[in-house]
């Protein structure tokens, strides 16, 4: 779902610092993440000497560097959605999804931080198998979807007033019916996976961008389902990024935008 993108001249005396600090976070891990792995390249190729960790730094330089730069999407409302059907609704009931949307991203950003933080608290004491401390992974990811929450929670608020209020009351009356649902015939409840699949396409449909109503979907079966600590959550994001063959996507784009830079790809 669209949201308005902080202004640099408005009254956004929160996001504009914030932003331009996870910005350059993002920029400062993503140049160590290039240096750790050509370093270790390098070494392998010239000196047969391989870094043990250098595979642990650099998942984990990438898992930071992809949660502060999410954070900077956000906040610049450059996340990608599915707008084909919410574009044909009303003005006014597209306003009202809009802003459930946006109170729904800064939900999850909110969790997604919370249980990094306390996976990272968690692991305290613990290592990889290089030796490297574990909560140098989660506590980045923890500060970066902070980062998200407090710019979605903004983008949220960047809606008038009756706006926000009609999306807060449509969200919780959703979670209002299904708590009753579940109460009164919890028989007659759709399983946990059927919910999140009715759940991830309905958000998707709504305009939700695709991360979030994929993080949704897997909220909503944690929930439902009542078992799994949020925790699990807050791992399996980062075990999904943390591979190295991943680092290929953000090298390539930054091989695009020197080539750009340099004149490279430029056409006479």
């Amino acid at each position: 779902m669209s949201g308005a993108a902080p202004s640099p001249s408005g009254g956004h005396r929160i996001t504009v610092p914030l932003l331009a600090i996870s910005d350059a976070t993002a920029a400062i891990l993503l140049a160590a993440d290039l240096l750790v792995v050509c370093g270790s390249v390098l070494l392998r190729f010239l000196f047969n000497a391989p870094v043990e960790w250098a595979d642990d730094v650099a998942r984990g330089l990438m898992v930071g560097s992809s949660f502060f730069g999410a954070a900077s999407a956000l906040a610049r409302s450059e996340n990608l959605g599915v707008a084909f059907f919410i574009d044909r609704l009303p003005a006014g009931i597209r306003r009202l999804i809009d802003s459930v949307g946006a109170l729904l991203v800064a939900v999850i950003a909110g969790y997604v931080a919370f249980n990094a933080l306390k996976l990272g608290w968690l692991t305290t004491g613990q290592t990889s198998g290089s030796g490297l401390p574990l909560e140098l992974t989660f506590y980045p990811m923890g500060a970066g979807a902070l980062f998200m929450t407090i710019f979605a929670f903004e983008v949220f608020c960047s809606r008038p007033l009756r706006v926000m209020i009609a999306g807060a009351v449509a969200a919780g009356l959703i979670a209002g019916l299904y708590l009753a649902w579940d109460f009164v015939a919890p028989a007659s409840v759709p399983s946990p996976g059927v919910l999140m699949l009715v759940g991830f396409f309905i958000t998707l449909f709504g305009g939700l961008p695709i991360g979030f109503a994929l993080a949704l979907a897997a909220l909503i079966f944690i929930w439902v389902e009542g078992t799994l600590p949020g925790v699990i959550f807050a791992q399996q994001m980062a075990r999904g990024i943390d591979n190295f063959v991943l680092l290929a996507i953000p090298f390539f784009i930054l091989v695009g935008y020197l080539m750009e830079a340099n004149g490279m790809c430029r056409f006479a």
